[in-house]
């Protein structure tokens, strides 16, 4: 299980896993932090899970639900626009003429905490008219034209080079978020479950988290 804005380098990891270790079958849950939460709270079965900030794993610790937590890697945000905005958006300071339209993640996961917690610190108040679930959810709505600016990962910015532009935040108002992993307290495939974690931290690995825009802890 893992946030949705590991979703295409997951992918490429678990491939590389599985070629390494012939004997292991990955199968890939993607979804927002808070949602993979409550999905565990409620019994779904997982080997492994990877979180998009330490709160939520904090919370699965606190139920005694995983084991070993570690932070593998960290991400900021930046503010995305479709390549094509007119006029462009050049500045985070452009958000606040009231007439573009911005999104934004839910409050309740990671990329929305950080997105209000910028706001707040370099007092910005844009004209949000949307909330997402998760990122992914979001910078679909950037590439379908829907929104004129929102809120994503840098790494999810950096997929779209040819359809969106990335507008930087400003450090000082900015904070990274920590992507903690742990494995399950109750998996049966704990042997598996350990070889992927110190896969995770592999030269191949930590070298396709950073060509994906990653920051290592």
């Amino acid at each position: 299980m893992a946030a949705s804005s590991l979703t295409n380098v997951f992918s490429d990891i678990a491939e590389m896993f599985q070629t390494a270790n012939p004997e292991a079958d990955v199968k890939l849950i993607f979804a927002g932090s808070g949602s993979l939460r409550e999905q565990v709270i409620d019994g779904a079965y997982f080997d492994i899970i990877a979180t998009a900030n330490q709160d939520v794993m904090d919370a699965l610790i606190e139920a005694a639900e995983v084991t070993d937590p570690k932070v593998f890697a960290r991400n900021v945000l930046t503010l995305v626009s479709p390549i094509d905005q007119q006029p462009p958006i050049s500045s985070p300071d452009q958000l606040r003429e009231s007439n573009l339209l911005v999104g934004v993640c839910i409050e309740t996961v990671p990329c929305g905490a950080l997105t209000f917690d910028y706001l707040t610190s370099a007092g910005l108040k844009p004209n949000i008219v949307t909330k997402e679930q998760n990122v992914r959810s979001l910078l679909t709505k950037v590439l379908e034209n829907e929104l004129d600016a929102a809120f994503v990962y840098v790494t999810d910015a950096q997929l779209h080079p040819d359809k969106v532009i990335s507008i930087p935040l400003l450090p000082k108002h900015l904070k990274a978020a920590n992507y903690p992993i742990a494995r399950s307290a109750g998996s049966d495939t704990s042997e598996l479950a350990l070889k992927f974690l110190e896969f995770l931290g592999t030269d191949k690995v930590l070298s396709l988290l950073i060509s994906y825009g990653f920051l290592l802890p």
